[in-house]
Order: structure tokens, then sequence, then C-alpha cells
């Protein structure tokens, strides 16, 4: 088995005390088992599974279970990569089912949620709501991807990569604040929990699908801003 590495640190609130429950009351009891990272990632999606169903109950009880395994969830998601870091066994696939797994979860999560709503109000307003939610989030994945392609091109054509460009960042209460509702997955993951918290997700339905939209124009903006800037070869 390689050397442990370092931990891993989020620079999230909600990441940050995900990682602690990780590192400081999960990893420890599952190193003596056989369980592997994979094993961790097939978990969480199963919590995903068991949310969406409370959901789709439309009841503020099931909505209080529902958002235990949505903690549960992003609790896993951060295991998985710890284990993984610890044990030595970082791989391509194992960081792609990873990646794969959080976006079958963002998807039943809103798809459970969409289920129960839809019981409750104009079905199929939810389901415009749910469509728009989708087509914006994947929408941005898509830009983000590209986006990352045309920046590692330029880096690469340029000589530009730099592993000192990663510095650590100022912290403040602000720049705290700014930096968590910023963040696309971040936003999402307070709009539900608040929504799941007050009994409130018809409106963390339409507030997701406004805010996921408007990051999708301003990331389009600031992406077509960035690269008019290179000289096309």
């Amino acid at each position: 088995m390689n050397a442990k590495k370092p931990p891993r640190k989020s620079k999230y609130l909600l990441g940050k005390a995900a990682r602690f429950i990780s590192q400081h009351f999960l990893l420890k009891p599952i190193l003596k088992t056989k369980v592997t990272p994979n094993h961790i990632t097939a978990l969480s999606v199963i919590c995903c599974i068991i949310l969406a169903t409370f959901y789709s109950f439309a009841s503020n009880i099931f909505n209080i279970f529902a958002l235990v395994f949505f903690i549960l969830f992003i609790v896993l998601d951060h295991l998985d990569g710890d284990l993984a870091r610890y044990l030595g066994r970082e791989t391509v696939a194992g960081e792609l089912f990873d990646s794969i797994a959080g976006k079958i979860a963002f998807i039943l999560t809103y798809l459970g949620i969409c289920l129960g709503q839809a019981k409750l109000y104009n079905s199929g307003f939810i389901w415009l709501l749910g469509f728009i939610i989708m087509a914006g989030f994947f929408g941005f994945q898509s830009l983000m991807f590209k986006r990352q392609l045309l920046e590692l091109k330029n880096n690469l054509q340029a000589n530009k990569l730099n592993p000192n460009q990663m510095q650590p960042e100022r912290t403040s209460i602000l720049r705290t604040i700014i930096r968590e509702i910023t963040d696309v997955y971040m936003g999402l993951c307070y709009l539900i929990i608040i929504g799941s918290l007050v009994d409130r997700l018809y409106y963390t339905l339409i507030l997701s699908a406004v805010y996921i939209w408007l990051y999708y124009l301003y990331e389009s903006l600031k992406t077509i801003v960035a690269f008019s800037r290179i000289p096309r070869e």
C-alpha cells in the first residue's frame, strides 16, 4: 500500500464540515474493513435513491428524512476521496465514477423534489421547472468542460502551466459568504437544505431554476470575454 497523502481540504463551509466528519469519525473505522472508495461512492448513490423517494412523498416529515440522507450523501462524497487518498488508490477511473455519481445524485434529488411537488401544485409547471433546472445544469457543465479544454490548450501553447499559480486565498467572513453563494454546487445545496428545513421546496425549484440560469449566463459571458482576448492562430 502506498504511503498515505496529506488530508485534502475544502474551501467551502459545507465541504469543511463534511470533511471533518469524514476524517475524524468515519475514516479510521472504515480502514479496519475491506470497504473500498468505490463502495463508498456506490453507497452515496443509494442514499440519493432513498432521499429522492422520501422527497416524492411530499410530506414535511419525509422532507426532513430526505434532508438527513442528503447530508449523508455530502459526507460520503467526501469520504470516498479521503479513503482513496489515504490508501493511495486515487485513479482516473475512480474520479470519473465519483463525478458520474455526483451528476446522478443531482438528477435524483431534483427528480424526487419534482415528483413530490407535482402532487401539491400544478404538475405541468413543476416539471417545466425541473426541465429548466436540468437544461441549465448540463448546459453549464458542457460550458465548463469546453472552457477547461480551451484553457489547457492555451496554457500548453503558451507554456504557462505553473504549479505556483495555486496560491492560498485570503479569507474573511464576506469573502467566505460570497464564495459560498457564487459556487453553483454550493448554491444549489443550500437551496435544497433550506427548502427542506422550512418545507418550501416549491420555492427551492423556482429559485434553483433562476439561479442556475443566471450562473450559466454569467459564466458564458465571462468565457466569451476571456477567450476573445486570445489571438486565433
